[in-house]
């Protein structure tokens, strides 16, 4: 019988390949370990048996073609019309690393024995009956994990027909109440975590309980306390592709008592905990991740212990880092008062910033002179996002050019060059000069007369303005003094400062004029002439050779002066 059973079961499963599971999971790596326990014996509707009766009761039991053992139980009564039997300590199964929705069947064999060796039968004996249990959808065999009255881990459940204890309900003589739990093979440990695999834009879902139940066997069938809350606790994985919004959660209807969760990176580095943040006392835990795996601890606060469905969902993608970078260009060229100052959008915090290559640990930098930076922002992830910014300067006010009115060369003895400080009068800049250039810069005979001179004054911004100064190019070469002996004295010469001249009357004429000349000819003192005595107070300018210069009446006169 038990030959036929195991081909009948091969036949069977084959049936329920599509058939969706009630008690659905996401885990991938979702193998059980399950332990079946006999509860109690039920020998009954007896006949041709007087006295006291000797009932033996051999059960069986098959998951997924894999036999568990056959027990023999024996006891005496008298059925009148039936009697019970409490199950021996050891009659129980155990499998560990089962497939998550593996088929079992359990099968008994019964007899009233007259003989000595009551678990071998004897053709004599009465009452003899093999039957297939009716498993709780009505059939010889089912899932373990039934699809219709969606069992949870980690208690004990009704083995029978609809979820009754009953294992035989169209047996004749024999039936006996049997009990399954299970769990997991996996996550009892964060090394040894529940996997959920790669989490998209959905959810993935698992139901799961942290209760203690007492078991027959050595399997683990209960989850352990390894750390956190002194409350068992379960470990899963999951894992992200890309950075996403993830939300991780106890606040389902399936969850029954005060949970706690903790999201720990794949290096067991805390990430962020929860107790109370879903609605009653359950856990939710709102964040944007990284690509990468991480580890979900489930637990009670303190010591409670229940049902819980965990889900994870994936949320919005998170955008890589977008840096922003504002600029504030210097005052004046060298005054280092720029600054840059930056924002970030999406990418997932915290975020490292670099400035030229510099780690910095704010957004914003100041005192800094004009030139290109190159600001990047790196965020949780490693993405990095980078722009480079030019620190320009602000300066556009031109400098004020000021130049002296009029300048007087005298080429007599060859070309001249001016130079732009003899034609610059304190010319200014609201920053600095950078440069001048004059428009013409040497004279000579061909240049007798008035020329107009361009002073063009530069910042380093190229902002510009310009004035004009008259230079007036002469040549005494050749004049001749038409002057009476004595018609003209210079005293002292060399001079401290003041310089006498004493000139004939009759030489002045109406329009006389002197003028004291350096060796740049520029003009230095001029004064019309209306005396024929002259006083020239000449303290205040520099020693050096100059040129005294009389426009008489009807000649030039002039002559080298020297001031000590």
């Amino acid at each position: 019988m038990k030959h036929l059973s195991l081909v009948a079961i091969a036949i069977f499963l084959s049936s329920f390949v599509s058939d969706s599971i009630a008690q659905s999971t996401d885990v991938i790596n979702n193998t059980i370990n399950c332990e079946f326990k006999i509860g109690e014996y039920w020998y009954g509707n007896a006949s041709g048996e007087s006295g006291n009766s000797e009932p033996v009761i051999k059960p069986d039991m098959v998951i997924e073609g894999i036999g568990g053992g056959e027990f023999c139980h024996d006891w005496e009564c008298d059925p009148n019309p039936v009697c019970f039997e409490p199950a021996d300590f050891d009659d129980y199964w155990n499998w560990d690393d089962q497939i998550f929705d593996a088929y079992y069947g359990v099968w008994l064999t019964g007899y009233e024995s007259d003989n000595n060796d009551h678990c071998t039968y004897d053709s004599g004996d009465d009452d003899y009956e093999t039957n297939d249990a009716t498993i709780r959808d009505g059939s010889d065999y089912g899932r373990i994990i039934d699809q219709y009255v969606r069992e949870r881990p980690c208690e004990w459940i009704p083995a029978g027909n609809n979820g009754s204890s009953w294992m035989f309900p169209n047996g004749y003589h024999y039936d006996f109440t049997m009990t399954f739990t299970w769990r997991y093979n996996h996550g009892d440990y964060h090394y040894d975590p529940l996997n959920l695999g790669y989490i998209g834009n959905g959810i993935k879902s698992d139901i799961n309980a942290t209760r203690f139940v007492q078991t027959e066997s050595l399997s683990e069938l209960s989850y352990s306390n390894s750390d956190g809350q002194s409350s068992p606790d379960v470990w899963y994985v999951f894992h992200l592709a890309e950075a996403r919004e993830v939300t991780i959660s106890t606040d389902n209807a399936k969850t029954d008592f005060d949970t706690y969760i903790t999201l720990y990176d794949d290096n067991q580095q805390l990430i962020e905990s929860d107790d109370d943040g879903g609605s009653g006392n359950t856990s939710v835990i709102q964040i944007e991740l990284c690509p990468g795996s991480y580890r979900v601890r489930v637990e009670g606060y303190s010591t409670n212990e229940g049902i819980f469905e965990l889900t994870i969902e994936g949320g919005s993608v998170v955008a890589p880092p977008s840096l922003s970078v504002s600029v504030t260009d210097e005052d004046c060229f060298g005054s280092n008062d720029g600054s840059l100052s930056w924002s970030v959008s999406d990418g997932i915090q915290p975020y490292t910033y670099s400035v030229d290559g510099s780690t910095v640990a704010t957004t914003s930098l100041n005192s800094l002179g004009s030139g290109s930076y190159d600001v990047a922002v790196t965020d949780a992830c490693g993405t990095t996002d980078d722009e480079s910014v030019f620190i320009d300067v602000a300066d556009e006010t031109a400098p004020d050019a000021v130049c002296v009115a009029e300048l007087n060369v005298d080429v007599s003895g060859g070309p001249v060059t001016i130079t732009m400080q003899d034609v610059d009068n304190g010319s200014t800049d609201n920053c600095v000069i950078s440069s001048m250039t004059l428009s013409q810069e040497e004279f000579t005979m061909a240049d007798l007369g008035s020329n107009t001179v361009t002073l063009t004054i530069y910042d380093p911004q190229t902002n510009q303005s310009q004035c004009t100064t008259t230079v007036i190019v002469s040549s005494v070469t050749g004049i001749e003094n038409r002057l009476s002996d004595n018609a003209v004295e210079i005293y002292p010469n060399p001079s401290e400062g003041v310089v006498n001249i004493t000139v004939d009357s009759n030489e002045l004429g109406e329009k006389a004029k002197i003028q004291v000349i350096d060796n740049l000819g520029r003009t230095v003192y001029t004064e019309n002439v209306t005396s024929d005595q002259i006083r020239l107070d000449l303290t205040s300018v520099s020693s050096g050779v100059y040129l005294i210069r009389l426009e008489l009446e009807a000649t030039t006169f002039q002559q080298n002066l020297i001031l000590r």
